[in-house]
């Protein structure tokens, strides 16, 4: 895939305004990584695949969602970003991060996930670390390594 500049830029939006109008024009330029020498010598297989000019092909087994603008944040957030938050106390790496254009409401979206992912994880510490340190409390009730309530 390529890119237009300069006197052919102008030429497409010329003629992409005259057939749209003054509608707002989002171009979406794709280039897939060729595989690196591990990929290849492992025969892995990419998840991508170009299959013309205009046509990808994406083979994922992740979890993929979509939600409407009614969406509550709460519903977004039980519907598998929980999880992904909640991975980080099994010493799973994990990000969770929103896109769009501006003013599209990722800010928002996300400040209502990260007080979700904050509250699930001090619940989750609270109700499963187990006093490791025998803090002075559990000494004196010879807990030592067992859960405190």
């Amino acid at each position: 895939m390529g890119a237009i500049g300069g006197e052919d830029l102008k030429k497409w939006e010329k003629i992409q305004g005259a057939a749209l109008g003054s509608e707002e024009k989002i171009l979406v330029l794709v280039r897939l990584r060729p595989s690196s020498e591990k990929e290849i010598i492992r025969n892995e297989v990419s998840d991508w695949e170009c299959i013309n000019e205009t046509t990808i092909l994406y083979r994922n087994s992740l979890k993929e969602r979509v939600y409407k603008g009614d969406c509550s944040t709460r519903e977004m957030y039980e519907g598998g970003t929980k999880e992904i938050a909640l991975s980080v106390v099994s010493r799973i790496y994990s990000t969770i991060f929103a896109y769009g254009q501006t003013s599209s409401g990722n800010t928002y979206t996300m400040n209502g996930i990260t007080e979700f992912t904050v509250t699930d994880i001090y619940d989750y510490m609270q109700k499963n670390f187990v006093d490791l340190a025998g803090s002075e409390r559990a000494s004196q009730a010879l807990l030592v390594g067992k859960r405190l309530k």
